[in-house]
Order: structure tokens, then C-alpha cells, then sequence
């Protein structure tokens, strides 16, 4: 995001309206974006000259955002990071959006279906709730009777309600 906004004007992009959209992996990378913030040296390069990475709203449809809890995806951690939670819990802290809020974060819609096998439901709800306690718009899209993933597609009216709620959010931050 550093060098996006640093070459917007090459590419004629207005920075003051960049959002970020992502599902599982992608909405916990949308989430951990939202959540650096300026003085955070997370792999910058310093020939990078813009230090502010966040963008003006945030997307994350069924992430993870607390890579320190209890959950059923921790061998996917454990390759990512190449460690057992227990064996650098630092890191696992450091890439968990939920533990970095401050309140200087962009507004946030989860969209999640109560259904998700894969990344469960209360993982948006918390992380919600972890934003507004600091004063930060966070809002639960719950979607009925989809999978993980059901994002990818429009076939079915709460795929259709999804997007269009989507829509309305980066409408009503982004123009």
C-alpha cells in the first residue's frame, strides 16, 4: 500500500479513496493493513516514503483477526509462519488484527455466513466489537446458509444481498 500511494499520481488514482476488500486469508491481510499504522515497521523498506498504509474503508469477508485464540485453522498458521503458536507467541500477536485495534483504524464490514465451516461466524462478531469499543464504525453483514467463499459468486439472493451491501459501504465511504 506504501508504494500504491507514493505512485497514485503516476497512475492518476486519488489515495483519499482506496479501500480494501478481501475473504479469509485476503480479509485477515485487508484487516492486518487497516490495523498498521505509521510508526509500525512490519518489512517496510526504507526507500519507501509513505508511511500511512491505511486506506479509507475495509472489507473482510470471513477473515481471521486473532491468531492467538482458539481455533481449528492453526496448522495453516503453523506452515505460515514456520512456528507453533507456543513457540513464538510475539508473532502470532503481531499478525492478529484484533490485538493491534487503537482507534485510529477506517470504518469495517464483515460480511459472514452464520454457516461458515471454515472460519467461524463470532470471529467478525468480535472483531466488530473490539472496533467499536474504540470508536470505530464496524458493522456484521450475517448471511444465511452459505459456505466459505459464497463471495465469489452472485447465484443466489444472499450472495445478491451481500454485494449490495458491499456496494453501499464502499459507496458511502469512498466517494
Amino acid at each position: 500500500m506504501a508504494w500504491f500511494k507514493e505512485n497514485a499520481p503516476a497512475y492518476n488514482i486519488d489515495i483519499e479513496h482506496i479501500g480494501v476488500v478481501g475473504s479469509s486469508a485476503g480479509g485477515h491481510l485487508a484487516a492486518l493493513l487497516c490495523t498498521l499504522l505509521p510508526e509500525d515497521d512490519l518489512g517496510k523498506p526504507p526507500e519507501l516514503k509513505v508511511a500511512d498504509t491505511q486506506p479509507k474503508a475495509c472489507v473482510c469477508f470471513n477473515p481471521v483477526t486473532d491468531l492467538t485464540a482458539e481455533i481449528e485453522l492453526e496448522p495453516f498458521f503453523e506452515t505460515l509462519f514456520g512456528c507453533k503458536k507456543m513457540e513464538n507467541p510475539a508473532l502470532y500477536k503481531t499478525a492478529s488484527p484484533a490485538l493491534r485495534i487503537t482507534g485510529k483504524e477506517p470504518p469495517f464490514l464483515f460480511p459472514h455466513s452464520i454457516t461458515d465451516t471454515v472460519t467461524p461466524f463470532r470471529i467478525s462478531q468480535d472483531m466488530a466489537k473490539r472496533l467499536q469499543a474504540v470508536g470505530v464504525e464496524a458493522r456484521v453483514v450475517t448471511i444465511q446458509n452459505q459456505a466459505h467463499g459464497f463471495a465469489y459468486q452472485l447465484g443466489n439472493a444472499e450472495q445478491k444481498r451481500c454485494s449490495i451491501e458491499v456496494l453501499a459501504f464502499l459507496n458511502k465511504h469512498l466517494k
